[in-house]
């Protein structure tokens, strides 16, 4: 009988795994250089001995290695013992998909193997298997299986971050969807409790910090954010660069909470109202704030802050139209709105915004943020010399003045060009 050139090279891979190893017991996931399986393959070779297909010359090369085909490859002991060995470290029987054991056993699914097996017929499983996998706890229910699954990983994650605000696209490092299934125990907790998720489950879950109300989350953590810089600085007048849990401006969240509480539409409970008061966050102090703006707007605050913010990084207001934050707010359009809107502006907005900077001529402020970005000084000091005469000239003749608020308004935007360019 010829000997195929097949059958050979997997002789030989075995060959090459025993002078390299010093031993038969190949592990269940071992695979040769041509990626086949060396332990299938061996299964293979056993069950032709015991059906005499296999030729005397084949016998004769097991032989020579020294190789004992009548024992073969105990599986059986093989299984049992990375079932005992798993259970003794993990105290659970809830293995990763692409665990494998120190004798190669592919844990996960050998046990989906058995676990098809009893819900078929539990007797086909093999007796010896069946106690040492029920000694184990097993978990013989495919569903409670895969929860668990799941729940382990929750746990991983948990135990590494300390929280559980996981995005519903997350996936752990074996590739499953984490996050969907976090998401889905909230809905199944909120929407169908004690029908789609038990008591036990829950218990499980609020041991790891299982978040059951994400906004309800998601407000407390912006809450103590603002409290913590509150109790240390004793004013909610955060900086631009402090951020929520969405990575926006935390300045935000406080103007929502005020004008919730403005509208008074029920989004905020008994509760969560005391707690804004405790940072001084109450409809009266809102009322109050209001009034002292001459109704100003929290939103307009807001964007003021921001400018404040660049003035008091860049010393100056000269910011490019198109420019946004670091946040994605377009500050630069909301200069230049204030700018063509002055006329509507109130007493204290005009204050706030001359306190920073702000320069109101147009086309000083054009020429300038030009210089500023293309470095043509000749332009910028022609009309610096320009309005300096106009300076005089104003004074020497008041009647060809339309309102004394345009002298009062070249002169400040002159001073503070004037002030930059010595910068």
């Amino acid at each position: 009988m010829i000997i195929d050139k097949k059958w050979l090279t997997n002789m030989n891979e075995l060959i090459y795994f025993y002078k390299k190893y010093n031993t038969f017991i190949v592990p269940q996931n071992y695979k040769t250089k041509t990626g086949a399986s060396l332990f299938n393959w061996l299964k293979t070779q056993k069950k032709h001995f015991d059906e005499n297909k296999l030729s005397e010359e084949q016998i004769n090369m097991f032989n020579k290695i020294g190789y004992d085909l009548k024992k073969g490859i105990d599986e059986e002991k093989m299984i049992i013992s990375a079932i005992k060995n798993f259970y003794y470290y993990n105290k659970h029987l809830i293995p990763n998909k692409n665990h494998a054991s120190k004798n190669g056993i592919v844990l996960y699914d050998v046990l989906k193997k058995y676990r098809r097996l009893y819900s078929i017929d539990k007797n086909s499983i093999p007796p010896k298997i069946f106690k040492v996998l029920n000694d184990s706890k097993m978990i013989w229910d495919e569903k409670e299986f895969n929860w668990m699954s799941f729940y382990k990983s929750a746990a991983l994650f948990y135990k590494k971050n300390n929280h559980l605000n996981i995005s519903s696209n997350y996936c752990d490092i074996y590739g499953d969807k984490l996050g969907k299934w976090i998401k889905t125990q909230r809905e199944n907790y909120n929407n169908y409790r004690y029908v789609r998720i038990n008591n036990q489950q829950i218990e499980l879950l609020n041991r790891i910090g299982m978040i059951w109300d994400l906004n309800l989350y998601n407000w407390n953590t912006n809450y103590n954010i603002v409290f913590n810089y509150y109790k240390k600085f004793g004013s909610i007048s955060v900086p631009g660069d402090l951020l929520d849990t969405d990575g926006k401006p935390i300045r935000k969240w406080i103007i929502e909470q005020k004008e919730s509480l403005v509208k008074e539409d029920y989004s905020l409970s008994e509760k969560q109202v005391e707690k804004l008061k405790l940072i001084g966050i109450s409809l009266e102090s809102i009322i109050k704030e209001r009034t002292r703006y001459n109704e100003t707007s929290d939103e307009w605050l807001f964007y003021y802050n921001l400018a404040k913010d660049y003035y008091i990084d860049n010393g100056s207001l000269i910011v490019p139209t198109d420019y946004k934050t670091k946040q994605g707010f377009f500050l630069g359009y909301w200069i230049s709105n204030q700018r063509k809107n002055k006329d509507r502006l109130n007493n204290e907005q005009l204050e706030l915004l001359d306190d920073i900077g702000m320069i109101w001529d147009t086309k000083l402020y054009s020429l300038y943020n030009q210089e500023y970005s293309n470095k043509n000084q000749t332009r910028i000091n022609n009309y610096l010399l320009k309005t300096t005469n106009q300076l005089f000239s104003y004074k020497d003749y008041p009647d060809v003045l339309s309102s004394v608020d345009d002298v009062k308004n070249i002169n400040s935007d002159f001073y503070k060009i004037l002030s930059y360019t010595k910068k």
